[in-house]
């Protein structure tokens, strides 16, 4: 047997000095603390490091995010978690409040509300001339200008919403904010009573319609609230980002009569992406401009222009895309045949999105594999690889495909366009 695949298996399940836990602590630390470590002559850098005793490196890392977290306590949130990596699935039952702009001064806004309303007027001319567009560009500029301030999580978020501290992909402490437990939800205004003059609750009016008619009646309401949205296209535009929104920012649908289901996607294994980036900083622009209460979001919905709404629905609807193919999944099941339709709709190039490195394709496949990867990267094999061991091979496919735009065959776009659309 080839000894390099032999050394392979036997420290498959081994700790480097390339590992986030060991980059977060740093190897100096480890060994400072007493830590050991082997090295293996035939392989070069942090992978031919390894770590001998791990329960120490777990403590080193534990310790280190308390510290972590013992800063983030002190911004006042209701509670704090330590966790060694993040996973979104694990709060799928928290609610999810976002850091809120900064009121502006009692100038600035009026100065806001009358651009607004001059905007407003301008909009609703047909053909605007060239001083009317060069008028309402300005506006837009110096609406954006105070618009970009920064965000801060308010002391009703703090009191009721906590905080996350990971490790992150990088080796860095990570933060997550503003996830709000079921338990901890403010109770909303009990319904069926109202404030009488004198200030106490007035008892409701008596319900005089059963329940079978009650059902009839709004069963008419219903589908006449339907006929009316065919006929207010920017209505339903509103109150479709609406629904989206609620279940996107705030873990909640209940509040819409809509029967829409968004069911955001987890974002597990691409922590650290490219793509992961880009969502992250569209969440974070989104999550800027949305209400801090669920609330104030339909009213808010409504006062919207149709670009803003648009990329608001963009934006929901993309955090619904699952492609994912599980085990069980068979290759044709319609969930991932719509994916490849969709990819082809946008011409989605992976190449854009994805480089194959060792740790996130190469060191996943045989030595074969990566082999006849390098063949088709270079157009040709080097009769030294077959000698060489799985680390060494994928670390020069990592060096080759850079910059090659190479893509696993997975990733690569069928041969067949599913689907075309008009450009």
């Amino acid at each position: 047997d080839d000894p390099s695949v032999i050394r392979d298996m036997l420290t498959e399940h081994e700790i480097t000095a390339s590992d986030r836990r060991v980059k977060f602590v740093t190897l100096k630390a480890y060994e400072k603390a007493g830590g050991t470590v082997r090295r293996d002559l035939f392989s070069d850098g942090e992978d031919g490091v390894f770590i001998d005793d791990v329960p120490l490196l777990e403590s080193l890392v534990a310790k280190k995010l308390e510290k972590a977290a013992s800063a983030v306590r002190k911004e006042g949130w209701k509670w704090v978690d330590i966790r060694p990596a993040f996973n979104r699935d694990d709060y799928a039952e928290c609610g999810r409040r976002f850091p809120e702009l900064v009121p502006l001064s009692a100038d600035e806004q009026a100065e806001m509300d009358r651009l607004l309303a001059e905007a407003e007027v301008l909009a609703a001319i047909e053909d605007l001339d060239a001083d009317q567009e060069a008028r309402l560009d300005a506006i837009n500029e110096r609406v954006d200008e105070l618009n970009d301030r920064d965000s801060v999580y308010t002391p009703e978020t703090l009191a009721i919403a906590g905080a996350v501290v990971t490790l992150g992909n990088d080796g860095k402490a990570a933060l997550h904010c503003g996830y709000v437990r079921p338990e901890d939800v403010p109770p909303k205004p009990r319904g069926g009573k109202a404030a009488s003059g004198d200030g106490t609750e007035a008892a409701a009016p008596r319900d005089i319609h059963s329940a079978a008619l009650t059902e009839s009646l709004t069963a008419h309401r219903s589908a006449a609230l339907s006929a009316a949205l065919l006929e207010h296209p920017s209505a339903a535009l509103a109150i479709t980002v609406h629904v989206l929104a609620l279940q996107v920012f705030y873990n909640s649908g209940d509040e819409s009569a809509l029967q829409i289901i968004a069911k955001p996607a987890s974002f597990r294994h691409v922590e650290g992406s490219l793509a992961a980036a880009f969502i992250d900083k569209a969440r974070e622009h989104w999550s800027k401009r949305v209400p801090g209460e669920p609330e104030e979001l339909f009213g808010w919905c409504l006062k919207q222009d149709a670009d803003t709404l648009r990329g608001l629905l963009a934006f929901c609807v993309a955090q619904t895309v699952n492609a994912v193919k599980l085990k069980h999944d068979r290759a044709d099941c319609d969930r991932l045949t719509n994916a490849d339709e969709l990819a082809a709709t946008l011409k989605l190039d992976m190449a854009a999105w994805f480089t194959p490195t060792a740790e996130n394709y190469f060191g996943g496949i045989s030595k074969a594999a990566i082999i006849e990867a390098l063949r088709e990267i270079k157009g040709n094999a080097a009769p030294a690889w077959s000698g060489m061991k799985k680390s060494e091979l994928a670390t020069i496919a990592e060096r080759e495909a850079r910059g090659a735009g190479w893509l696993p065959p997975l990733l690569r776009a069928p041969a067949e366009t599913r689907m075309t659309v008009d450009a």
